[in-house]
């Protein structure tokens, strides 16, 4: 398992907390959330497949404002109205899926009046089986523009709206794959966009850090073993990164070298890699193959529903370590990892992994916005728990990211959190949904000449619980309620209290 492996692995953990979310989550159809790669999920439905929907809501937030405490705060009552559909098509060659909410929001205090787009798209084209493909992706949401003024609390959008910026990502990658007899051969190159749109949701924003549209290209070559199970397997292989910006410097990096692979024992393997990479300490803009790498480890995998990885080695930034832990049952999945590589926020925007016609059951609980043209080491350390029963489903998952940032510009960042999701089905037209997350976020305070830079450290901690009913085949009620709460450098609460409905005609 290399490197990127293990950044596959943290994204798996993350979708797989997420999807114990139930299927009523705001804005999001059930048949989105029942079909995915989270466990108790389902297939794509093979064929074409089409599910409108109309989604409307009355809703009261207190303090929408993030007022501190001592501050002025405004309480509203509000009316949503979100139309969208769900539509899927699966077929041997082609499988792709896609999920759209239009969503309108209108307050008794006009100021927070608010139109916005949540779209989820992405699919897969094998026009040449066992030669060649094309996959994409598209998407368009709230992100939060800095975490030291809010978060987007409950993935509601409702909350500091002038905190929020509107995000626009769109990627495409025709790759290459064929078995040579006992030679595998990969080829892929990618391409992707992002765009910042409505910056503040066009209310006053404070310390907002311009966002930076983006240009972002990859190529990756491989040519190896074709059995990963042989006694002994190596690869040759080579990554070539570019981000391009507005007006920030750009990014590149490169990367070239040898993986290695052997059996010890049954269940035992060694693992490694060997290379040259770019020196971003040098240089951040210019490539390169200056810098030796080299990592090696032990895999162990007793079973196919098992296995334990974990490495050591030397990159350009100094000693460097990987590691990953999974297992499945038949109602059980756990997960683990830690990962330390180089990145841009907008690569993973655009660029970003995914399986081909399975859409993120819902938003993420915790939304960090960051300094999204400059290259950073990124410190990913994630585990997460998913237990499903026959009732009830229960996710839990903790996280711990560091992002050192390259070029010195930027003060470091640090954040860690803990979430738990759980459902309870009581009857088959009645389920109640219960989340709580806690994550505290930090942001240093590092001189850079005579620019003292500022300084944050917010801890924020927010539960939801919602009741489902549903009144027929066609129309589902939910009764929501919220609280959140912030202590640190800023110090506000809050809370919201809704009633949503789901028409599917």
């Amino acid at each position: 398992m290399n490197s990127r492996t293990l950044m596959l692995a943290v994204a798996a953990c993350l979708a797989a907390s997420a999807s114990s979310h139930a299927q009523t989550v705001p804005h999001q159809s059930s048949q989105r959330a029942s079909i995915g790669s989270g466990i108790g999920q389902s297939e794509t439905p093979r064929g074409a497949f089409f599910e409108p929907r109309l989604e409307a809501a009355a809703q009261y937030a207190n303090n929408i404002n993030l007022a501190q405490d001592g501050q002025d705060q405004v309480d509203t009552f509000g009316l949503e109205v979100a139309p969208g559909f769900y539509a899927s098509y699966s077929s041997g060659a082609v499988l792709a899926a896609i999920d759209y909410s239009l969503i309108g929001r209108a307050w008794d205090d006009s100021d927070f009046n608010d139109v916005s787009q949540q779209l989820s798209a992405n699919g897969q084209w094998r026009a040449v089986p066992e030669w060649f493909s094309v996959s994409g992706q598209a998407s368009y949401s709230d992100v939060v523009l800095d975490p030291r003024n809010g978060l987007n609390y409950g993935g509601l959008g409702i909350f500091g709206g002038g905190n929020l910026a509107e995000v626009a990502t769109v990627g495409v990658t025709p790759m290459f794959e064929h078995r040579f007899k006992d030679v595998l051969a990969t080829a892929q190159y990618s391409y992707g966009r992002t765009w910042y749109l409505n910056e503040g949701k066009g209310q006053p924003t404070v310390g907002f850090v311009s966002n930076q549209d983006s240009t972002d290209q990859g190529a990756n070559l491989r040519i190896g073993s074709a059995e990963s199970d042989a006694r002994l397997t190596a690869a040759v292989f080579y990554d070539w990164q570019k981000s391009e910006f507005d007006t920030a410097l750009p990014y590149e990096f490169e990367r070239a070298g040898l993986d290695l692979e052997a059996q010890l024992a049954r269940t035992l393997r060694f693992v490694g890699d060997v290379g040259k990479e770019s020196d971003l300490d040098a240089s951040s803009t210019q490539g390169g193959l200056d810098s030796d790498f080299w990592s090696a480890g032990l895999r162990w995998q007793p079973n196919e529903r098992s296995s334990v990885e974990g490495r050591f080695g030397e990159r350009f930034f100094g000693t460097s370590y990987s590691g990953s832990i999974t297992h499945k049952a038949r109602m059980l999945e756990f997960h683990a990892s830690y990962s330390e590589e180089p990145t841009v926020e907008t690569r993973m925007l655009s660029l970003g992994q995914f399986d081909p016609g399975q859409l993120p059951p819902g938003s993420p609980n915790v939304d960090f916005g960051r300094f999204n043209s400059s290259p950073f080491i990124a410190r990913n350390a994630t585990a997460g728990v998913t237990a499903v029963g026959s009732r009830t489903s229960v996710g839990l998952t903790a996280f711990q990211y560091q992002r050192e940032y390259i070029r010195g510009l930027r003060p470091d960042e640090d954040g860690l959190g803990v979430s738990l999701n759980s459902t309870r089905q009581f009857a088959s037209n009645l389920s109640a949904d219960f989340t709580l997350s806690y994550s505290d976020y930090e942001r240093s305070a590092e001189p850079i000449g005579e620019v003292v830079q500022p300084t944050s450290n917010d801890t924020d901690v927010q539960a939801i619980f919602r009741l489902n009913r549903e009144m027929g085949s066609k129309l589902t009620l939910s009764g929501e309620m919220g609280y959140l709460t912030r202590s640190g450098d800023s110090d506000y609460d809050g809370w919201w209290l809704a009633l949503r409905g789901r028409w599917m005609p």
